[in-house]
């Protein structure tokens, strides 16, 4: 494109200067004709020769550029998160040997509970509507009405009178917060309320991970710590049944694969736990899906 316009440049001052020569001089006049036609002659020999190299190298340049933009998509979907069931394994099975429970002894303990069978249940539908002992809420960290799971819990509350939401909000306040922050709870600590003007007796408010600041092995600790606590809780307010959203996979975009192992592996944790201080009192345990399509992650080859 350059060499086109300094053609076109260099012509036009050659030619303002050959007609102040034919002014001043005429008979040079044929000469100066001549002189102009084999310019004209050249001139357009290497635009025709420049062009078609231009418009070469424009087509070589784009072609290059897209192969690099595909080379550069072509590696980022190589590198977007595909999680298995493998990997969700490992990352899940860390967990066992991680897990510090608060309510079992690191020693032998010398009147184990028997074994219990608990009903785990998947329901397509609206958490707020359960009826039973407990529902499980997927809390912000200063237990504020929020977005979700966490407002709908809260909308339900409201909606069965302004007085019961109060109740709840003052029940709220009286959580102390951390010390040197507006948070009343950590990632996978667990809260418990009443549950004013719901079908259930309690609300027990939990932090799920957060996909872009928790990696795999975070998010599979902290979800397993949210489902195993929110559990021991129910137990220790002797509560016989227990409801989960699927946690941290909403607004939080956590791995649906990692989660859902993560509250398998809890519900057989407890299931197994033969510790005396648990009163084992949890006979269902129900975890509430948004979506039909998400019931995959608990069933058939997943399971």
């Amino acid at each position: 494109m350059y060499i086109i316009i300094n053609v076109y440049i260099n012509a036009y001052f050659n030619f303002i200067f050959l007609l102040k020569i034919l002014r001043t001089n005429k008979k040079l006049k044929y000469e100066i004709l001549l002189y102009i036609s084999i310019l004209l002659i050249n001139y357009r020999k290497i635009i025709k020769m420049e062009t078609p190299d231009f418009e070469n190298k424009t087509i070589k340049k784009s072609d290059e550029i897209i192969d690099k933009e595909s080379e550069i998509n072509d590696s980022k979907k190589d590198h977007i998160k595909k999680p298995e069931d493998e990997l969700a394994d490992k990352v899940v099975d860390k967990l066992v040997d991680k897990v510090e429970d608060k309510v079992e002894d690191k020693v032998e303990d010398k009147d184990p509970k028997p074994l219990k069978s608990v009903g785990i249940k998947l329901v397509v539908g609206d958490i707020t509507k359960f009826e039973g002992g407990a529902i499980v809420n997927a809390a912000n960290q200063g237990l504020w009405h929020g977005g979700g799971v966490c407002g709908a819990i809260y909308d339900a509350v409201e909606r069965s009178g302004r007085e019961n939401y109060n109740k709840l909000l003052k029940e709220i306040k009286s959580i102390p917060y951390i010390e040197g922050t507006k948070d009343r709870v950590d990632f996978g600590e667990v809260k418990h309320t009443k549950a004013p003007g719901l079908k259930c007796e309690y609300i027990i408010h939990t932090v799920a991970p957060i996909d872009h600041c928790h990696d795999d092995d975070e998010q599979a600790k902290i979800g397993f710590n949210c489902f195993y606590r929110s559990i021991l809780m129910a137990d220790q307010l002797k509560l016989k049944s227990i409801a989960f959203p699927f946690l941290g996979t909403g607004i939080y975009s956590c791995d649906k694969i990692i989660i859902s192992k993560a509250f398998k592996l809890a519900c057989k944790k407890y299931i197994e736990n033969t510790n005396s201080k648990l009163t084992k009192s949890l006979d269902k345990i129900v975890m509430y899906v948004f979506k039909e399509k998400e019931c995959k992650y608990f069933l058939g080859k997943r399971m």
